[in-house]
């Protein structure tokens, strides 16, 4: 009898460390199993929010360049964007190059026009125009490649390519219709905001696109 009582105590003994186990183990597989869905779950909206945003922003940019103003040159199948600041643009094509005015740069010279900003046209192998009409000089390439505005822009700092055509300053600079003396404070603010102004239209240049 006593044999008999220590074997089936052991017996029970085994068998609920087996029941034990077997519920521990469900329950691991079902905690396991629930935790790998909110997982799934939470990676599945992450991925949901992402491609929103991402539609968000396409939208966003699709707007922008839709709204987006531009002055087109023509003859040249270009067109300049403009901003805020900058106003309307107006240009006249004198041969190979063409001379931009802004509004803001009319309103600060009056009926002179020797300030404008000359932007001259070409393909590589070409002459860029200069006074004398000479056939000798940089080629639009040359120019192009050592025409440097990472350091700052001039007004004289044009440099933009479309297609085969090559944008540069002309071999010929523009004057100043400033009349006031630069040594006068009148007169620097008057020459800084004409210098302004070109600028505006060099930058405008520089990001031309193809019309």
């Amino acid at each position: 009898m006593k044999v008999t009582t220590k074997g089936f105590s052991v017996g029970v003994v085994l068998a609920v460390v087996a029941v034990v186990g077997l519920i521990i183990v469900l329950g691991w597989a079902a905690y396991s199993s629930q935790k790998n869905r909110a997982d799934s779950k939470e990676a599945s909206a992450q991925v949901a929010q992402q491609t929103q945003e991402q539609a968000a922003d396409r939208e966003k940019a699709t707007t922008s360049n839709d709204t987006k103003k531009y002055m087109a040159i023509k003859e040249w199948g270009v067109k300049l964007p403009l901003d805020s600041n900058l106003g309307s643009l107006s240009y006249a094509i004198k041969g190979k190059y063409a001379s931009i005015r802004s509004e803001e740069l009319n309103k600060l010279s009056g009926s002179c026009e020797s300030n404008s900003v000359n932007v001259a046209r070409g393909m590589a192998s070409e002459i860029v125009p200069n006074e004398m009409g000479s056939s000798e000089g940089d080629t639009f390439l040359q120019a192009y490649n050592s025409t440097n505005i990472a350091d700052g822009l001039t007004t004289r700092s044009i440099k933009a390519k479309s297609g085969e055509y090559y944008f540069v300053a002309p071999a010929f600079s523009e004057a100043s219709c400033v009349s006031a003396s630069s040594e006068t404070a009148e007169g620097k603010a008057k020459l800084e905001a004409e210098t302004k102004a070109m600028l505006q239209i060099v930058t405008a240049v520089n990001q031309l696109v193809k019309q």
